[in-house]
């Protein structure tokens, strides 16, 4: 089974699939307690007594009431075909995004497609994309993010936008400049009506050590000089915890209802920008692995993660495993909570709140999760 991941350089590697990570160690004790206090009363000037619980965590009893099926797909059958949802095949579908008429739009990786789901029935069917202006066409699809109007904007490998509009017209802006990579993420802003994009910049200085810059962009193509991305937000890279602070990447984050952006470093730590400009790390005492999508409900009490294709979720201060590979049987199997085998990467979740969807790259499907 192939898994990508995004390197330091941003290119989309199929390389063995590898659950391994470093785990941070902690210091001693009055120390550790010392930086949660701190952590705490910042993030209270920024964001209010609500947001105490997000400096620690407690763990609650995992709920194995949530039904977990299998939406589109065939479990373990990797290829492509068009069709009712249990005939259907994908080959690595990997970013989902759910819009406003029904539909579950995919981005197939492999098979070089965008797909959609008509979730009244599960019905697959293949989005026509035109070529570019070069006669290029889209190669390994990994972002796919639909607006209101029904623009598609789609990131492909290696780190290349295409924004595709109802009228065929195909935009692929210029990448960034050498010393700086695009995070492997496009995410819808909260009001609806524009996405962002992540962006890190990184100099070598003569001493050879590394000065590094970080924003969130506005996903805007300047008709100019037809680079993307415009009115940045600027994460202050200080704020990022050594050892990852000479070397990181925004792998995933999340504009939240709330007004806070929830930025994942290095696939290992979250960290939070407030409204008011702060970005600290949150969550310290939470052990993180491999962490490839959030998504939040919209009172922002709820955070969903996909983490080591386990699906966790943080609500009130309290941290639940939900589901995850079954260490028993892996054989893609539907069922309640941890029964259900499971491998999540991109979490969608529903208007309604009632349903979360994830792609399953273990099994080539989409699959569901009842939350309500």
């Amino acid at each position: 089974m192939l898994l990508f991941i995004f390197t330091g350089n941003q290119v989309l590697k199929p390389v063995m699939k590898s659950l391994a990570f470093a785990v941070l160690c902690v210091s001693c004790a009055v120390v550790f307690n010392s930086c949660k206090k701190e952590t705490t009363k910042a993030l209270k000037e920024n964001w209010g007594e609500n947001a105490s619980n997000l400096a620690s965590l407690s763990s609650g009893p995992s709920p194995n009431t949530l039904r977990i099926t299998t939406v589109a797909g065939q479990p373990f059958h990797f290829g492509y075909a068009d069709g009712p949802g249990s005939q259907a095949m994908f080959n690595y579908p990997l970013g989902i995004d759910l819009s406003e008429d029904g539909y579950l739009y995919v981005a197939d990786v492999i098979n070089d497609k965008i797909r959609k789901i008509q979730l009244s029935d599960n019905s697959v069917s293949t989005v026509s994309i035109p070529p570019a202006a070069d006669g290029s066409t889209i190669h390994n699809p990994y972002v796919v993010r639909l607006a209101r109007d029904g623009t598609l904007n789609i990131m492909q490998g290696p780190n290349m936008i295409w924004i595709v509009k109802t009228d065929g017209t195909v935009l692929t802006p210029d990448k960034p400049a050498a010393n700086a990579t695009l995070s492997p993420d496009i995410e819808r802003d909260p009001s609806g009506n524009f996405f962002w994009i992540g962006e890190v910049d990184q100099t070598v200085n003569p001493n050879n050590t590394i000065s590094s810059k970080a924003y969130l962009k506005k996903l805007y193509v300047n008709p100019v000089t037809n680079v993307v991305g415009s009115s940045p937000l600027t994460l202050n890279v200080n704020g990022i915890e050594q050892p990852d602070r000479s070397d990181f990447d925004i792998l995933d984050f999340y504009p939240g209802y709330n007004g806070v952006k929830y930025v994942v470093i290095n696939h290992t730590k979250l960290y939070a920008l407030s409204s008011a400009g702060v970005f600290t790390r949150i969550y310290k005492d939470l052990d993180l692995h491999e962490i490839y999508s959030i998504v939040s409900s919209k009172d922002s009490r709820t955070i969903y993660l996909a983490e080591s294709g386990q699906i966790k979720c943080i609500a009130d201060g309290v941290h639940k495993f939900l589901a995850g590979p079954n260490p028993k049987y892996h054989d893609g199997r539907n069922g309640f909570g941890s029964e259900a085998d499971i491998f999540a990467e991109k979490l969608a979740l529903s208007k309604d709140e009632n349903t979360l969807y994830f792609s399953d790259v273990n099994t080539g499907t989409i699959r569901k999760m009842q939350l309500k």
